[in-house]
């Protein structure tokens, strides 16, 4: 249930402009990495003229409501703007030690490609990033259990 909340950001996104979005996938090492990333949204947010979100008090009050609460802290932060453009990051059904990162496209490709490019190349200085199959979504992997 909460990997679907975060999907559904994701495809609300996406339905705004008919385009399905694109997923990055990656091993980190708990909070303090997620926050990382939260602030790298931050940062995306500011220079493209987005409304940045903090979602992790929400997903986490949602599991615990729901009696599905992981056990560790969820977090979640998002960006968007109404044209579509935006970007999310969510450890909500996967595992403390894995994040998911969601873009969809706005109403400019060439401005969405060049935010995705340059947000996973920030992701790959510190993180090994995957994408993630559009056919099965973000799946908890075993790569990222041993830390």
């Amino acid at each position: 249930m909460i990997l679907m909340l975060g999907f559904l950001t994701l495809a609300t996104f996406a339905c705004k402009v008919g385009v399905r979005s694109k997923m990055v996938q990656l091993c980190i090492n708990g909070e303090e990495d997620m926050e990382n990333i939260g602030y790298m949204i931050k940062e995306t947010a500011s220079l493209s003229g987005m409304k940045f979100y903090e979602n992790g008090p929400y997903n986490d009050e949602a599991a615990r409501s729901q009696g599905r609460h992981p056990g560790y802290k969820l977090l979640g932060y998002s960006a968007s703007r109404s044209d579509g453009l935006g970007i999310s990051v969510t450890n909500s059904g996967l595992s403390a030690h894995e994040a998911m990162v969601g873009f969809s496209r706005g109403s400019d490709p060439e401005e969405f490609q060049d935010m995705f490019d340059g947000f996973v190349r920030s992701l790959n200085l510190r993180w090994q990033v995957r994408d993630v199959p559009e056919e099965h979504g973000a799946l908890k992997s075993p790569q990222c259990s041993t830390r």
